[in-house]
This record gives C-alpha cells, sequence and structure tokens, in this order.
C-alpha cells in the first residue's frame, strides 16, 4: 500500500427492491451516491481529529453548567453528521440491522436504551446534557457499522489515522510555537508544578492520540489479511509511531504509555513462539537486568528504587504510584455517588459537574457505566468488556489485539470509551467488535481485505 489516501468507490449493497423494502428505498438510494462513501470517511476523519478537542479545558462554572462554545459546536456538527448517516444506514441496510440484532451489536443497542432511559431521571442543571449524550451514543452505534457496510476497513483504520494525525500535528505546533496553550503546568503535592504538553485538549487526551496513532500504525504494518504496505508507507508508520512515542512523552500520560506497551506487546505476542521472537525477549531482558545490575554495583542498591520511582512518577513520591496518581480518591467518591442511585445512574456525561472536584471524570471504564446508567448500564458494560477480552485474545488481526488491549489497560485507569463525543478509542472499539457481523458473518480478517456486497454468493 502506498501512503496516499485509499480510494472510496460508491458501494451497491444497500440496494434492495424487495416488496419488504420499498420503504426504505430512498435511504438505499441516498447511501448508493457517489459522494456517500467520501462523507462517510471525511466524517470518520473529523471524529477523530474533533472530538477530543478541548483547547482550554472548559471548566465548569459557578452555576454548575457546561458552556456551548465553538468547539462543542464543531464536534455536535460532526456528531449530527455521523448520526444521519448512521440513521440511514439503518434504515436503508439489512446488513446494519443485522449487525445490530447479533452481538455485540444487541448488547451496545441495549446499552442505548438504558442511556436514553437513565436520562430523563437526570438533575435539571445537567438533564439535557446527559440526553444530548444518548443521542450521540446511539447515532454512532449506528454509525459504525454503516460505515463498515459502505467502506473497507483500510480506508476505515487509515481515515481515523489521519485524523488522529491532523490532531497531534496541530498539538505539536501550539506546544513548540504557542506555549500558553500548548503547556499546560499541572500542580501536583507539594506544591509541584510540572509542564506537560497539551494545546489542543488535555494532556492526557493528547497522550492517547499519539498512542493510538502508535496501535494504528503497528497495526498496518502486521496487518495478516490485508494487503501489505509499501516501501514508502511502511517508512511512513515508523515515522508516525516515533512521533507518536514522542507525543506520549512530553504528555506525561501514564496511562496512556501504559495501555500503548500493553497494546504493542499482544499485537507482536504471535512472534514470541519464534526463534527470532525468543531472541529480542531474552535479549531485552538480559540488558534490562545487566543494566540494573551495572547501576547498583556503582551507585548503590538503594538507589535503584528511587530512579524506578522518579522514572514512573513525575514527583518522586512513591505515594503517587500507591494512590493512582490520586485515583483512589476519585474512585471512592464515585463509588459513593453511584450508591445513593443505583437504578438510574447520574446520567452520561453528568460528571463533570458532579465530580467536578474530583477531576470531572471516574477515571474507570465500569464506574464510569454504573456511574452514568447505573445497574443494567455497568452489568452491560461488564459484558462488553469480557467480550473484547475474549475477542482480543482469540483473533489473528493485530488491529483486534491492539485496540482490545488499549481498550482494557487503559478502562482500568480511565473512563476510554464511550465519551460524549466519541473519540477515537471508541470508534476503533466499535469498529473491531462490529466487523465480524458486518461483513457477512465471515471472520473479519478474512473479509477485511476488501469491501463485501451484500449479494455476494460467499456471505
Amino acid at each position: 500500500m502506498d501512503a496516499t489516501l485509499p480510494r472510496t468507490e460508491p458501494r451497491t449493497e444497500f440496494a434492495d427492491d424487495s416488496p419488504d423494502n420499498l420503504s426504505a428505498s430512498w435511504a438505499s438510494r441516498i447511501l448508493c451516491a457517489p459522494l456517500a462513501p467520501t462523507v462517510c470517511s471525511l466524517t470518520l476523519l473529523a471524529a477523530a481529529m474533533f472530538n477530543p478537542l478541548d483547547v482550554g479545558f472548559r471548566a465548569i462554572d459557578e452555576e454548575h453548567s457546561v458552556g456551548l462554545d465553538w468547539q462543542v459546536g464543531l464536534k455536535l456538527i460532526v456528531s449530527a453528521i455521523a448520526c444521519g448517516v448512521g440513521l440511514l444506514g439503518w434504515i436503508g441496510s439489512p446488513k446494519v440491522r443485522h449487525a445490530l440484532m447479533t452481538l455485540p451489536g444487541t448488547i451496545f443497542v441495549a446499552l442505548g436504551f438504558v442511556f436514553l432511559g437513565t436520562s430523563v431521571f437526570a438533575l435539571d442543571e445537567v438533564a439535557n446534557v446527559c440526553r444530548a449524550a444518548a443521542i450521540i451514543y446511539c447515532g454512532y452505534v449506528l454509525f459504525v457499522p454503516t460505515a463498515l457496510a459502505m467502506l473497507n476497513l483500510r480506508t476505515i483504520v487509515v481515515m481515523i489515522l489521519i485524523g488522529l494525525v491532523m490532531h497531534m500535528v496541530v498539538s505539536w505546533f501550539l506546544y513548540l510555537f504557542v506555549p500558553s496553550i500548548g503547556v499546560y503546568e499541572e500542580e501536583l503535592a507539594g506544591a509541584t508544578l510540572v509542564p506537560r504538553m497539551s494545546g489542543t485538549a488535555h494532556p492526557n487526551s493528547v497522550g492517547r492520540v499519539g498512542v493510538l496513532s502508535i496501535v494504528i500504525a503497528i497495526s498496518l504494518l502486521r496487518a495478516v489479511k490485508l494487503p501489505p504496505l509499501s516501501g514508502r508507507g511502511r517508512l511512513l508508520m515508523g515515522v508516525l509511531i516515533f512521533a507518536g512515542i514522542a507525543t506520549a512523552i512530553e504528555t506525561m500520560s501514564r496511562t496512556a504509555m501504559a495501555a500503548g506497551i500493553a497494546a504493542a506487546a499482544l499485537m507482536m505476542s504471535d512472534l514470541i513462539p519464534t526463534r527470532r521472537g525468543m531472541l529480542i525477549a531474552l535479549t531485552s531482558i538480559v540488558l534490562f537486568c545487566g543494566g540494573l545490575l551495572l547501576f547498583g554495583l556503582t551507585n548503590g542498591t538503594d538507589q535503584i528504587s528511587d530512579v524506578l520511582v522518579s522514572a514512573g512518577t513525575k514527583t518522586g513520591d512513591a505515594d503517587e504510584l500507591t494512590s493512582a496518581t490520586g485515583r483512589t480518591r476519585i474512585w471512592a467518591e464515585a463509588i459513593s455517588l453511584i450508591a445513593q442511585r443505583p437504578l438510574t445512574g447520574w446520567g452520561l456525561n453528568s460528571a463533570p459537574v458532579l465530580l467536578a472536584e474530583f477531576s470531572q471524570h471516574t477515571h474507570n471504564l465500569l464506574l464510569h457505566a454504573f456511574f452514568s446508567g447505573g445497574i443494567l448500564a455497568g452489568g452491560l458494560v461488564i459484558l462488553l468488556v469480557l467480550w473484547t477480552a475474549i475477542v482480543g485474545l482469540t483473533s489473528r488481526e493485530p488491529l483486534v489485539r491492539g485496540v482490545a488491549a488499549y481498550v482494557l489497560v487503559s478502562g482500568c485507569f480511565e473512563d476510554t470509551v464511550i465519551e460524549t463525543f466519541p473519540f477515537s478509542s471508541t470508534l476503533l472499539w466499535l469498529t473491531v467488535l462490529f466487523a465480524p457481523v458486518v461483513y457477512q458473518n465471515r471472520p473479519w480478517e478474512v473479509a477485511a481485505d476488501r469491501p463485501l456486497r451484500a449479494d455476494s454468493s460467499e456471505a
């Protein structure tokens, strides 16, 4: 594959003139229009680029309301387009409707109904925001299988990657040339100020952008069934991996780093049984242990623990690790609030108000679900987490393994998925879980290298 943008060709699998589907013919005709795949591709790119956008880190004001600024307006426009495309796919494509009626589609759909239902009981000051967030979630659940039906997998992944890279480039520009916006000084224990790369969003969000770029780049380099990259394509992926690593380091997002390491390890796990893989693993272990031994002999064994703590913390205080950088307090507060409304939760995207003094997030995927939609939402997300683990451990395709590992590890310390405006992590998560059922129920590693037609005899 060249480093150029993949082609998007008009698709015909939405056409269905059977008597039962005449009422949906208008939607089918729209989806079969020559510009439809381009609109779908650009929506993916825009969602990956703009949904993490949060210049200046919008704060909750004294009236505990979330303001509508140009950034939110931009995200709402992208979400409206995604919802419109998804709605057309649901109306006009039997393939999309079939995907939503199978696992994991039924779980995603049920979760959407739970979020819509529990938003009725949200606090008055955030009720409209919670209902809008629930509708946006449902729209993207319809949009991703529609995108899979309209585009081949390579196109979807590359468009998300382009959006991430564009977001990352803007962050680097602000970080290097507009430090008043691009540098965020985080205040930690002991009045310690730590400068972190930000610019387009909170440093943790920018770090996730960099790490997800690495995950996609590695998956394209090591894809099992997709056509191999050309020499220029492989070189470009190498550059993006380097840029993603630099971004993760400058943002000091250790959660993103840990999730990225786990994703890369699982994507490369098939190399371990080989002689080359064993040699690389053993060499790495020997070099690491040898380096620790040499450092201990020259500086004293007591210094080893100090170096390890300093490398893993921002302040050099071990309490920063044992408290998960303050997340234990956040989790305790979130659990306390969940206990007050275990059945209905507080509504999707209510955390910025209710946890305003606790980083505005639950910082845990399962707590995020229980907090937003109560016991039902939490139970459904647990099923999705188990499904993700099964898919990630059994798939032959590096992209599936990488996304699964990223979601599972990052989800321990961040909300990670099911955001108000879905980040690339949510788009990729939905993609790898929906792909098997959208691609004619065949193993998606086989089907993903080309678009499939609904009337294919291979279905």
